[in-house]
C-alpha cells in the first residue's frame, strides 16, 4: 500500500493524496486530499479497489471526483476509472480538471513472445522479446544475430516504434508499404524495408497482443431547440434527419449524426439534405459540430457543452441526445 501520492497536474497540482483507511472487506485503499499538509473534507476522498483495479469516488453524491481518460475530458460523468489506468485524471462537475497522478498500482501488461504471426501473410522472420527498458518492451528478429532489427512497444503510450539499424525500417497497420516508423495502438503491425534499398519489401506481419479496442459510447439523437443564432431567430428548430435517423449513419469510416430543420411544423428539405452534423470525438468534450444548411459551413466552437456554429446556431449539445449522453469514440 502506498501512503502518499503526488499530484502532478490539474488545479491541485501542489497537493497530495494521503492514505486515510483500508477496507479489507471491500478491497480498497481510501485516500484524502491534502493541501499544504492540511487534509481536506471527506467529499474529496477517492479510493483504489485492488480487485477491480479501478479508482473510484467514495462520496459519489457530491460534485467532486469524476474520472476521465485525458486532461481534456471535462464533461466526463464517470465516478470510476477504466481498469488499470497508467495515469489517473480527476475532475469536478463545474467542469474543472482538478488532479492528475501516476497510478502507483498500475500493472504493466504481461510480455508476449513471440509476437503472434498473421497466418494469411508470408513471413521472412518472426519477432521475439529480448529486454525491457523503462516502459518499453524490445523485440528483434528470431533469425538475425544482434539487435539491429529491434522494434519496441511502450506500454505507457501504447506506441510501437522502429528502433534498430536494420530492417524493418518502416511499420504500418496494414500489409501495404508506408513510410511511417511509429504506430499508436494498432491492431496489426507490418514491418518493411526501405523503398530505396529493399523496394518496400514486407518482412513480417503480426497481431498486436497489447491492442486495446477504443472505448466508445453511442447515442440516440432527438429533436431539440436552439438557444441563439440566426436559425433560431428565423424560427427554425432541429429535427432528427429522416435518412440518418436517430442512430446516425456511417460515412466512410465514421458514424455521423444529422439533423434537418423544422419550420412551422414542417420538415424543411427532406431527403439527402440536412442542416446540422455531429461527428464524435475521442471523448465527450471534443466532438465536432458543423452547421451546413441555409448557406452555412461553420464548424462549431465549444464552451463546455455549449456549441456555437458561427452566426447560425447556438445550443447545448446534451439536449441533442437522449439523457444528454453525447456519443464519443470509434463507434461501429
Amino acid at each position: 500500500m502506498v501512503n502518499t501520492i503526488s499530484i502532478t497536474g490539474g488545479a491541485w497540482n501542489t497537493a497530495t493524496y494521503d492514505n486515510v483507511s483500508t477496507d479489507a472487506n471491500n478491497t480498497y485503499y481510501e485516500y484524502g486530499l491534502s493541501i499544504a499538509g492540511e487534509q481536506v473534507k471527506e467529499n474529496y476522498y477517492i479510493a483504489y479497489n485492488w480487485t477491480t483495479r479501478k479508482w473510484f469516488d467514495t462520496q459519489p453524491t457530491n460534485h467532486h471526483n469524476t474520472f476521465g481518460t485525458s486532461s481534456t475530458d471535462l464533461n466526463t460523468t464517470s465516478r470510476e476509472t477504466t481498469e488499470n489506468p497508467a495515469v489517473v485524471y480527476v475532475f469536478d462537475t463545474s467542469p474543472r480538471f482538478t488532479a492528475q497522478f501516476t497510478n502507483p498500482y498500475y500493472e504493466p501488461p504481461t510480455v508476449v513472445s513471440p509476437l503472434p504471426v498473421l497466418s494469411q501473410h508470408t513471413q521472412a522472420f518472426g519477432m521475439e522479446y529480448y529486454q525491457t527498458v523503462g516502459t518499453k518492451y524490445y523485440y528483434k528478429s528470431d533469425s538475425h544475430s544482434g539487435t539491429g532489427t529491434s522494434i519496441t512497444y511502450d506500454y505507457e503510450t501504447k506506441t510501437w516504434n522502429d528502433e534498430g539499424s536494420q530492417v524493418p525500417y518502416h511499420l504500418n497497420t496494414t500489409s501495404t508499404f508506408a513510410s511511417t516508423t511509429s504506430l499508436v495502438n494498432p491492431a496489426e503491425i507490418h514491418g518493411f524495408g526501405s523503398q530505396q534499398n529493399h523496394n518496400g519489401t514486407r518482412y513480417f506481419s503480426v497481431s498486436n497482443p497489447y491492442y486495446e479496442a477504443p472505448a466508445y459510447r453511442t447515442g440516440t439523437a432527438i429533436d431539440f431547440t436552439f438557444s441563439g443564432g440566426s436559425y433560431q431567430s428565423d424560427g427554425y428548430t432541429p429535427i432528427v434527419d429522416d435518412i440518418a435517423t436517430s442512430s446516425g449513419e456511417v460515412v466512410g469510416t465514421e458514424r455521423h449524426w444529422k439533423w434537418d430543420i423544422r419550420y412551422q411544423n414542417t420538415r424543411y428539405n427532406p431527403g439527402s439534405s440536412h442542416w446540422l452534423i455531429f461527428v464524435p470525438g475521442t471523448t465527450t468534450s471534443n466532438g465536432v459540430w458543423t452547421a451546413v444548411g441555409g448557406g452555412a459551413n461553420d464548424v462549431g466552437t465549444r464552451n463546455g457543452t455549449t456549441i456555437t456554429c458561427g452566426i447560425f446556431a447556438i445550443f447545448d449539445e446534451t439536449n441533442a441526445f437522449v439523457d444528454g449522453l453525447v456519443p464519443y469514440g470509434d463507434i461501429p
